[in-house]
């Protein structure tokens, strides 16, 4: 407040404070760096990036006459992301860290920028429909500790709609958005609520490598008319897998407007986290939502080997018998949770709980077919009477 009377009382200009910074990398997109993707994680997910950032120019305004002004003229910091998956909503946060940021209105300062934080949730999973869409809400904080217009002097908020689609290995995103930010005044250039989009292509040239092209633009709404008031930038970049849980990203990008936010180029280069939401913890090879014992390894035997649950099988005896209670050797064929077919004389057998469909075949007896469950129990007896084939007397025929 002081400075601000003492810039008024003695007719100086005071510090133009606004977040001119328009980079914002995502802390999830598989195959972009700055445009969002419907999609995330599984439960539970949890990704992190970290960028090295360098742009030159990255906040420059084309004021009266048509000179242009450089109130950043050079940027070097770190941009951290981090996000975290749960029922189908992503909370993210996203912090600038400045080592050097210079301009015409300061010197050399290092500092914080403005935090970040959205929430994103999917509206359609993109597996299951020809497209995937979701909403995206950010809060942005003035946390900025630096004098640079890369910090803002109050809350601002943006909502973002998101629509991708994948085809083979070509990935093809769309962001359109509105932002509230707090109003500044840049020579004839308003800073002020706006509309902005990106729109991204992504290759991927083999699993865990690729690149992808994406361009963004933003305008104000008080700035509509003015194509100084327009930041537009194209950003070229790629990634590679080193390992399932880390890659590296990077890319440049070329400004195409004079407008704040637009620089000459930027440059981004980092690493990106992202552990198993689920690991095999039992090193069965089953993971994630389909492992439904994480801790007891599955028994690969055929029978439910995807669940990644053990399945012992219990034994079990026949107990086949006439209609006088006597003991008769038979051919038992059981279907059903699996296939066995047991010799005659030979009735005890090994199988997994469940249902079955016995067939019964025993010389000079009727055949005879039944639903069978075998319970989870060792020494299960089932027990089967079967009826004796009538033999008509020779005489009779």
């Amino acid at each position: 407040m002081w400075h601000l009377i003492a810039a008024v009382a003695y007719g100086q200009d005071a510090p133009v404070r606004f977040d001119g910074n328009l980079f914002q990398p995502s802390p999830d997109s598989p195959t972009t760096i700055a445009t969002e993707a419907s999609r995330g994680g599984e439960d539970g997910a949890v990704s992190t990036r970290a960028y090295f950032h360098y742009a030159a120019s990255p906040v420059r305004a084309q004021v009266e006459e048509g000179n242009v002004e450089r109130l950043v003229s050079q940027q070097i910091g770190f941009d951290v992301a981090a996000a975290w998956q749960w029922h189908g909503l992503r909370f993210g946060a996203h912090m600038p860290l400045y080592a050097y940021a210079a301009g015409e209105e300061a010197a050399d300062q290092p500092g914080l920028g403005d935090l970040s934080l959205d929430l994103k949730g999917t509206l359609v999973d993109e597996t299951e429909a020809p497209v995937g869409v979701a909403l995206q809400s950010r809060l942005m904080l003035p946390t900025a500790s630096i004098d640079v217009p890369l910090g803002s002097t109050g809350i601002g908020w943006e909502l973002v709609g998101i629509v991708d689609r994948t085809i083979d290995r070509l990935t093809v995103i769309g962001n359109v958005g509105i932002s509230s930010v707090p109003r500044a005044q840049i020579g004839d250039v308003v800073w002020d609520d706006g509309v902005f989009g990106r729109l991204a292509a992504g290759w991927e040239l083999q699993e865990g490598v690729g690149g992808a092209a994406e361009l963004s633009a933003r305008t104000n709404w008080a700035s509509a008319t003015n194509p100084a008031g327009t930041a537009a930038e194209l950003l070229l970049g790629g990634y590679g897998a080193v390992r399932d849980d880390l890659s590296v990203r990077g890319g440049v990008s070329w400004g195409l407007s004079r407008s704040p936010g637009s620089p000459l180029v930027r440059l981004v280069a980092g690493v990106s986290y992202a552990p198993n939401a689920r690991p095999d913890r039992d090193l069965d090879g089953v993971i994630g939502k389909t492992d439904w014992c994480p801790t007891d390894a599955e028994d690969p035997d055929g029978f439910e080997d995807a669940d990644g649950c053990p399945d012992p099988s219990v034994a079990a005896r026949f107990d086949i018998r006439d209609e006088n209670g006597a003991r008769v050797d038979a051919t038992i064929t059981l279907a059903g949770a699996e296939s066995l077919v047991l010799d005659a004389g030979d009735p005890v057998f090994h199988a997994h709980p469940g249902d079955y469909r016995v067939t019964v075949a025993a010389p000079g007896h009727e055949l005879w077919t039944g639903d069978v469950r075998l319970p989870a129990v060792q020494g299960h007896v089932i027990a089967i009477a079967v009826t004796p084939l009538e033999i008509t007397p020779p005489e009779q025929i």
